[in-house]
């Protein structure tokens, strides 16, 4: 009989479904004989994978309050969930959801997946009572992991050293033919959005033009107020015209992928990310990784000038700087390329990093 999986996100979006959120659940349940959910109180969710191996399960809004909803949820569902796997480190989840699980199914397991940036780190272990209830709380956890091997280190000088590093990854279960790129930086981000900076790389990408013969691409839904200020920006720089390109929102996976095999650097510039699942996505597929140095992950990603180069956050001429040299010094050769997919894949292939999650389940 199948042990079954549950992860909890109240609010799941389909676009939380190719992230850890959905991946997690659907490769524990394809690879790892789980029988896989997550439950929330969302509907209508369109799922490209097959759902054999993952199912969305709605829970009833009753209460009108999120934690209540899932409190009412695990009182009757606790005894069937062997895995209960749940994300952000909650003192009201912990309280409402793994108390009564674990009261009510001593043998269960949780998982819970951290989610959490540096920006937000000391903030979260300035308040001492809230953090000596966590510490007492921690030891219903069966396993605890951080994206990112400064947040752990951090976290585990208060919890000693319980918090395990695990990195996001990637999962496209299908091959893309990656021999025909153009020269093209491409930028996959919530365009407009304030913590993405898109604005920024822009500026910097124009520093660099009358130095080589790329394009940028930028990929991702837009808002309005960027839209006008890129469209204004070019205009005023007619050297960007036909150089800098916006290929629109593209949600089909095979589509995105095809938009990565085709590229030869992935840009990113947000001023902050608690992962940047762009970087491990364009890297499986050969890209080489330009990286603002405040995204927590890019000290793991990055482990040499093989893989990419890191540049300062919110800094037009660094970004410039980095951007230029990575694009003037660009290593074309097959050989290069294929270093950078088969270093994605040992280091973050989903279907690799839910095996450890197995394993340190099974401890």
């Amino acid at each position: 009989m199948k042990k079954v999986w549950v992860t909890i996100f109240p609010h799941l979006e389909n676009v939380h479904l190719v992230k850890d959120v959905g991946q997690i659940p659907f490769i524990m349940g394809k690879y790892y004989d789980y029988d896989s959910y997550i439950a929330t109180l969302e509907s209508d969710l369109k799922y490209d994978n097959d759902d054999r191996y993952l199912k969305v399960k709605k829970v009833k809004k009753k209460t009108g309050n999120d934690k209540l909803d899932f409190f009412l949820y695990l009182i009757k569902q606790s005894k069937n969930i062997d895995v209960l796997n749940m994300y952000h480190m909650s003192l009201a989840e912990a309280v409402l959801w793994v108390l009564p699980y674990k009261i009510l199914n001593p043998k269960g397991k949780v998982y819970l997946k951290m989610d959490l940036s540096m920006m937000y780190v000391e903030d979260y272990t300035k308040n001492k009572i809230m953090m000596f209830l966590r510490k007492n709380l921690l030891s219903l956890y069966k396993l605890v992991t951080a994206e990112s091997n400064v947040v752990c280190r951090y976290m585990n000088n208060y919890y000693k050293n319980k918090i395990k590093y695990l990195p996001n990854g990637y999962y496209w279960g299908f091959d893309i033919n990656c021999e025909n790129r153009e020269n093209t930086v491409v930028h996959v981000a919530r365009l407009g959005a304030k913590e993405k900076l898109s604005d920024v790389l822009v500026q910097a990408f124009a520093q660099t033009v009358d130095y080589h013969d790329w394009n940028l691409k930028l990929i991702g839904p837009i808002e309005d107020d960027f839209k006008n200020w890129l469209e204004n920006y070019i205009k005023a720089n007619k050297k960007l015209e036909n150089r800098i390109l916006y290929a629109g929102q593209i949600q089909d996976r095979k589509k995105l992928a095809e938009q990565y095999a085709s590229a030869k650097i992935l840009a990113l510039s947000s001023v902050y990310e608690s992962f940047g699942l762009v970087l491990v996505e364009a890297l499986s597929q050969g890209c080489y990784l330009v990286s603002t140095d405040t995204v927590n992950s890019v000290a793991d990603i990055i482990a040499d000038e093989s893989i990419g180069r890191s540049c300062k956050a919110n800094d037009i001429k660094d970004l410039a700087k980095v951007l230029q040299k990575s694009i003037v010094e660009f290593d074309n050769r097959q050989e290069a390329f294929l270093y950078r997919k088969e270093y994605a894949k040992q280091e973050y292939d989903w279907v690799k990093l839910c095996g450890k999650i197995n394993d340190w389940l099974e401890e």
